[in-house]
């Protein structure tokens, strides 16, 4: 049976393969004195150890855009936000411009699938000026034209960086179903 595996499904295998490698690293057989026993310090639980689920974690978040790049319909933008068309309103529809207030409809997840917050869950559109945003969502959202529903995928960089956020761990891809359903226009 032959299975092919993309680019980035291998470099997680490799990673997931490092970090079994690091959290299993055999004990030295090697004979010990009784002063080397009594200064040895306590063995630190590999949960405390750090930097290797973080590693491992980033890395799949890298290889995720790394793929959906290549997925049938995705654009990738100069900045790196990637984006999906999934509904496509009138040539003639209005665009928000960087000054804009929207109301869309949104749902935001984590590659893994975790929701992290949902418009439509609570069943109510959010309204908020475009500037205060996260960057993905001003570069993606004024692309749109009112009516249409895109996907987004915004690398770390354009959403919360490498800190945490909430539910949303540091380093984190952020995938959004966006719906915009109105545009507040400041006047010139």
């Amino acid at each position: 049976m032959k299975v092919a595996l993309g680019v980035g499904a291998v470099v997680v295998v490799i990673l997931i393969i490092a970090v079994v490698v690091y959290y299993n690293k055999p004990a030295t057989d090697a004979p010990q004195t009784a002063s080397e026993t009594e200064t040895q310090q306590p063995a630190s639980d590999p949960a405390e150890a750090g930097p290797p689920p973080r590693i491992v974690w980033r890395a799949a978040q890298d290889a995720f855009l790394n793929e959906n790049a290549n997925r049938d319909g995705w654009t990738q933008s100069p900045e790196g936000l990637q984006y999906y068309v999934e509904k496509e309103a009138a040539g003639d529809a209005p665009k928000p411009a960087p000054g804009s207030r929207v109301t869309v409809h949104y749902e935001g997840q984590l590659i893994n699938g975790n929701v992290f917050d949902s418009s439509y869950a609570r069943g109510e559109p959010a309204t908020f000026p475009l500037s205060g945003v996260i960057q993905g969502w001003q570069i993606g959202v004024p692309l749109m034209r009112l009516g249409e529903i895109w996907q987004f995928a915004i690398p770390a960089e354009l959403g919360y960086g490498e800190r945490d956020s909430g539910p949303i761990p540091g380093g984190s891809t952020l995938l959004f179903k966006v719906e915009l359903l109105d545009v507040e226009t400041p006047a010139d």
